[in-house]
Parts: C-alpha cells; sequence; structure tokens
C-alpha cells in the first residue's frame, strides 16, 4: 500500500519541480505547481497536435503528457515510484508532507495495474485518476 501512496503522489506532485522544502509554505508550493502546469499543458497540446476540440476531448492525454514529461509517469504511462519518493523528501513543504500522504492514498485505487490503460488512444482511463489528484491539489492547503 505504500508502494501506491508514492505512486500517487509522484503523479500529483512531480510536475511541481522547483518548490524547496521549508522554504515556502503550502499555498506558494501550490502556485508553483499550478503555473508549471499550465505551461506543460500549452507544451504537451503543441507536442500532440491537438487543435480546437480535439484539446478538449483528449485534455487526460494532455495530462498524462505532463505528467510523463514532469517524470511522474514513465514514457510508457505507467506510475515512477521512485521519482515521486524523491520528489517529495525534496520538495513537499513539510508543513503538508503528512496530509500529501494521507490524501494521496485516496486517489491510488485509480492509478494500480490495470486500471489505467497506457495504450488507450483517447486516454479515458486516466480521467479518474486525473480528477482525484486535481481536487486532491485544490484541497491540500485548506481545512
Amino acid at each position: 500500500m505504500t508502494r501506491y501512496i508514492v505512486a500517487s503522489l509522484s503523479i500529483l506532485f512531480a510536475v511541481a519541480i522547483g518548490v524547496s522544502n521549508g522554504e515556502e509554505n503550502c499555498k506558494q508550493a501550490v502556485s508553483k505547481l499550478l503555473k508549471y502546469q499550465m505551461t506543460s499543458i500549452t507544451k504537451c497540446t503543441k507536442e500532440l497536435g491537438f487543435k480546437g476540440k480535439e484539446k478538449t476531448e483528449k485534455m487526460n492525454c494532455i495530462m498524462k503528457c505532463v505528467l510523463i514529461a514532469s517524470g511522474g509517469m514513465n514514457p510508457d504511462g505507467t506510475l515512477e515510484i521512485e521519482n515521486g519518493l524523491k520528489f517529495i523528501l525534496e520538495n513537499i513543504p513539510l508543513e503538508v508532507i503528512d496530509k500529501a500522504l494521507i490524501g494521496s492514498a485516496k486517489c491510488q485505487r485509480f492509478a494500480e495495474a490495470g486500471v489505467i490503460d497506457p495504450t488507450e488512444a483517447t486516454c479515458k482511463s486516466y480521467e479518474p485518476f486525473i480528477k482525484c489528484l486535481t481536487n486532491f491539489i485544490m484541497t491540500l492547503c485548506g481545512k
């Protein structure tokens, strides 16, 4: 189970390269995460060649690309556990590490082997995982 918790965190936080542990508070870290994510979405959309309605229809594929580019997923679309653990230890603000570990466990069921299909052209199987992680990051600093 710990392995899946780390995997969930790798996906959630791997895109926040540059957040430094102990130097920024949670809201600053999430702000950097979101800015990096928006830049990466633009880059991946261009890289994948999606235009118009296709961008909306294939948003899960764009997010998969973001996660691969950030190291949160392997190039084949599977989770990269070791990079996630390294990222957490080096970059997540100390004030929320416990909450991040506990909260990310809720998303792990969406990322287990057999749930996500890395060969799927529409990336639809990634949607529950991406939604869970998005909701989690948006509430990380609150409550």
